[in-house]
């Protein structure tokens, strides 16, 4: 036992002693004077907000009406063409609504933006949305109901 605390001493003592090429007694002990290691780099992050599309209607569609109704203020009245940038803000807005409720109740997710599958995900299963409206939820859980009825009964027996 002791000659194995012996010579991991002398391993210690000769790497002390020899120091490896480039490197003296002052960089091993101070080891902050070192450059930094290059840490590997993560996917760049864009400035440029990635909204879907019934979000990009309602904000167009309020700059629109915005726009009319400065135009309507800069010119002290209301004009045709203030009143169409305004009504087309309008539109764009209740479309991005409409758009917006219709594939929520529909289960259908926008995507932000496309992403490229790899090919190695192609043994990947993928589940769809469930498409759900009120009237579908209402069944699902009237069907619930029953099913722990029936549950019920069979246990209680």
């Amino acid at each position: 036992m002791p000659d194995k605390y012996m010579r991991e001493i002398e391993e210690i003592l000769r790497n002390l002693e020899g120091p490896e090429s480039g490197q003296d007694l002052g960089e091993r002990i101070r080891p902050f004077k070192r450059p930094a290691a290059r840490r590997p780099r993560g996917p760049r992050v864009s400035w440029t907000p990635h909204l879907e599309l019934p979000v990009t209607l309602m904000l167009v569609g309020i700059a629109l009406a915005l726009v009319g109704a400065g135009l309507a203020f800069y010119q002290l009245e209301a004009t045709l063409v203030s009143g169409l940038v305004a009504f087309c803000g309008f539109l764009l807005f209740t479309a991005g609504v409409a758009f917006g409720w219709w594939a929520r109740f529909r289960g259908v997710s926008l995507p932000t933006r496309r992403v490229r599958r790899s090919p190695s995900s192609d043994n990947v299963v993928r589940i769809r949305p469930v498409r759900s409206n009120p009237l579908s939820r209402l069944t699902t859980s009237l069907r619930m109901r029953q099913m722990r009825r029936r549950y019920r009964n069979t246990t209680d027996r």
